[in-house]
Order: C-alpha cells, then sequence, then structure tokens
C-alpha cells in the first residue's frame, strides 16, 4: 500500500466497527496499479449497508473527488469463519505478538 490514505481508511473503519479484522488483497486483473481490495472480516450485517454507507462517508473525507483506490466488502462473522478462517487465525496471532511487544518492559541504560 503506497498511499498512506489506506492505512489511514483502514483504521476508521476498524475503530468504527470493533472486532473487525481488514485484510488487504491486490485488486483483481485489469484495475488501476495501486488499487486495493480490503475485505472486513466479522462485519456487522445488521443493518445490510452499515458498513458501506461508514465507508462511503470516510472514502469522501479522504480522496474528496479524486478517484479513490480502496475498495471494501464487508464479510459477515459466518462467512469469516466459514471462508477466511486462515486469516483469522493470522490476525490472531499476530495482536498476541503486538501485546507481547507493547506489554515488554524497558531496558534502562545503566548510568555510569
Amino acid at each position: 500500500m503506497k498511499d498512506p490514505r489506506i492505512a489511514k481508511y483502514i483504521r476508521a473503519l476498524t475503530d468504527r466497527f470493533p472486532g473487525t479484522i481488514a485484510v488487504t488483497r491486490p485488486m483483481c486483473d485489469g484495475a488501476a496499479p495501486g488499487e486495493v481490495a480490503i475485505d472486513l472480516l466479522n462485519a456487522p450485517v445488521d443493518p445490510p449497508m452499515l458498513v458501506y454507507e461508514f465507508a462511503r462517508e470516510v472514502i469522501e473525507e479522504l480522496w474528496g473527488d479524486d478517484p479513490h483506490t480502496a475498495f471494501v466488502s464487508a464479510i459477515s462473522p459466518e462467512q469469516s469463519a466459514k471462508n477466511h478462517a486462515k486469516e483469522l487465525a493470522d490476525a490472531r496471532r499476530a495482536r498476541v505478538v503486538r501485546r507481547r511487544r507493547r506489554a515488554a518492559p524497558r531496558k534502562r541504560a545503566s548510568a555510569r
């Protein structure tokens, strides 16, 4: 992801919908360079367009009238568990590692 707005977009989505996991992948053939597909796993499904309406607002904030390069797919918890088990497990492992790094005490330089 070369466009820093994509990271902000993902952060806005995961902050707005706690418990979701964003998985990125390149767009299918024929897409413009730099376009990214974002699967938002464990996304809420009620009301049906909730994720897409919020995503649209964030896109307008970040990209304005410029063409946007990130496209989101909201995937329900049931479909996430059924079709994206590996991505969910990888994300959980990554969270544990990040928590351990944050919780690790810092080493102090000894004063001599």
